[in-house]
């Protein structure tokens, strides 16, 4: 768990799968300002700001100021057997995009 931290100015990978910000696989970040990260812009990362795999917990975050090619805010996986949970979570001048 990340609990109570400023995530900013972090630059993502070119991988097909990114998060600049935060990349959550299937743990919690709660009670942070995620802020100013920057993902890759030619078509490779998804989530400037937080990218949520399954069984992944944003919560009683702001999101903001994050850019990506995909999904600049917070870029969600979602399969049918699983949650990804956006709890009480603030993302603001940007996007959630749920995939599948």
């Amino acid at each position: 768990m990340v609990d109570g931290f400023t995530i900013r100015n972090c630059n993502g990978a070119s991988l097909p799968v990114s998060g600049a910000g935060v990349y959550i696989y299937g743990g919690t970040v709660q009670n942070c300002l995620i802020t100013g990260n920057n993902g890759d812009h030619t078509g490779n990362a998804w989530g400037g700001g937080a990218f949520l795999y399954p069984l992944s917990y944003l919560k009683r975050c702001i999101v903001s100021s994050n850019s990506c090619y995909l999904g600049p805010g917070v870029v969600a996986m979602w399969v049918a057997w699983s949650k990804t949970v956006l709890s009480a979570t603030t993302v603001k001048q940007a996007t959630i995009t749920v995939a599948q």
